[in-house]
């Protein structure tokens, strides 16, 4: 299992995966993102990291599930499919 903490707009990540789940706060969105996943990689040249396999991002109490989450960093982008 692979451990990784990124810095993150945790809105981004929450508002795509629950709207329900959704944390507005500045302080949380600074907050260190961290992902436990089988299988991680990351494309140093596009700035992709992929995290796949019983992924569980967390960040200040909240929790996020799915198969897979692709981070694009030079977009701030998340993107979690797959039992979410």
């Amino acid at each position: 299992m692979y451990r990784v903490a990124a810095l993150l707009s945790f809105c981004a990540v929450i508002g795509l995966a629950s709207p329900a789940m959704s944390n507005s706060g500045d302080a949380a969105n600074k907050a260190p993102v961290n992902f436990d996943a089988d299988n991680l990689t990351h494309d140093e040249t596009g700035q992709i990291i992929t995290a796949t396999g019983h992924v569980v991002m967390t960040q200040s109490g909240s929790k996020v599930e799915a198969d897979e989450v692709v981070y694009n960093l030079n977009k701030d982008t998340v993107v979690a499919t797959g039992h979410v």
